[in-house]
């Protein structure tokens, strides 16, 4: 029984609408954790005069604390990670295994982070928790919509998502751990995608685009590993293509900083990457300009009764912050009232897609595809 739910980066961008949705959608009592007592003391008032409910409150939790990990993991049942952490994920996932906590992470999906829960599986099995990684949209949608396009197929062959971004960066805050977290998932990027049944690594030039409606048109979009879409090729054998495909951020960012960027996390040191930390956010902000959403868009195809069928699915929202919150509530409201096995699982894989999606347009993310009756049946889900 999950009652009491700690959220260490609750006063970020993302924790934020993560509590919100859960002091809207649920009864749980809320932690707003952080290293910055004033933010979180803040967020957690602000949150209680809103809602009219003494359900949240503040404590100060550094991630690389082991002792401040402790005393907070023991007060809740399940801690949500939307901090950038990523070089404390050891800490943090080792003291929720010793608390008996279940856990949920936001974070980017690093070789880094996941090989370290790798190493604690057996851990996490023996103490009987249940960790779900790669949270929030992407990661964590992918995976879901293809499964959800299993169920509709008798044989799903092509399954294409695309992700458009259109972020008002102008009025969010960064801390200094989210820009390193980004800057670190352009060090590691691989531009790879699923062929005639194989991975393989198509190169930085390679791009397709896809239709995002009338206000945005045909937005090329580059290959990008995710890690849950490798579990899908494995879980699917009829699968013989997919892929996910980001597209940029706004022409100054992608065609003259972005390239230095790249440039950069190759042959430069972390601490001189400084500057080029500086114009990277920088750009995001003087370019940025309306209108905003995030979307992401499967293009899947399959038999259907024998016939060659065709099936297009959409997820969006303006604000890509909830777009990312929304998710994470969703799977915690199946934790809530489903048994998933301890262990270690991708969000994207562990969720019961038809009902997920259902709690996504309850959550206010708008669901749309070119099947209504399909549609309506997963509204009533």
């Amino acid at each position: 029984m999950i009652k009491k739910i700690l959220i260490l980066g609750g006063y970020g961008n993302t924790g934020k609408w993560i509590a919100e949705l859960l002091l809207r959608f649920s009864q749980v009592d809320l932690i707003i954790a952080g290293r910055n007592k004033i933010k979180a003391e803040k967020t957690a008032a602000q949150l209680n005069q809103k809602y009219r409910s003494p359900k949240t409150t503040a404590a100060v939790v550094d991630a690389g604390n082991y002792d401040q990990l402790m005393q907070a993991l023991r007060q809740v049942d399940l801690v949500i990670v939307a901090a950038s952490v990523v070089d404390d994920i050891d800490k943090v996932a080792q003291a929720a295994i010793e608390a008996k906590v279940h856990y949920l992470d936001t974070l980017l999906s690093s070789e880094k982070k996941l090989n370290e829960l790798k190493k604690l599986m057996p851990e996490m099995k023996k103490q009987g928790v249940v960790f779900v990684t790669d949270g929030g949209f992407h990661p964590g949608l992918p995976a879901a919509m293809v499964r959800f396009a299993k169920e509709y197929f008798d044989e799903l062959h092509v399954a294409q998502i695309f992700s458009l971004l259109r972020f008002n960066w102008r009025d969010l805050q960064f801390s200094q751990s989210t820009i390193d977290e980004m800057i670190d998932e352009f060090e590691h990027y691989k531009p790879v995608i699923f062929e005639n049944g194989e991975w393989k690594n198509v190169g930085w030039s390679f791009a397709r685009r896809a239709d995002f409606g009338e206000i945005f048109g045909r937005v090329r979009c580059v290959p990008m590993l995710l890690h849950e879409l490798n579990r899908v090729t494995e879980k699917i054998s009829t699968l013989t293509t997919t892929g996910f495909y980001v597209s940029g951020f706004n022409w100054f960012t992608d065609n003259f900083i972005l390239p230095l960027v790249m440039l950069g996390v190759k042959v430069l040191p972390r601490e001189k990457m400084g500057f080029l930390k500086k114009a990277f956010i920088w750009s995001l902000r003087k370019f940025s300009s309306p209108p905003f959403r995030t979307s992401l868009k499967m293009e899947a195809s399959g038999l259907k009764k024998s016939e060659k069928t065709t099936m297009t699915m959409v997820i969006f929202h303006e604000d890509g912050y909830f777009l990312t919150a929304a998710p994470v509530v969703a799977c915690i409201l199946q934790l809530m009232n489903r048994n998933f096995q301890p262990g270690l699982h991708f969000q994207g894989m562990v969720v019961e897609p038809k009902s997920f999606f259902a709690d996504l347009t309850k959550l206010g993310i708008e669901v749309t595809m070119d099947l209504p009756d399909l549609f309506a049946k997963i509204a009533q889900t």
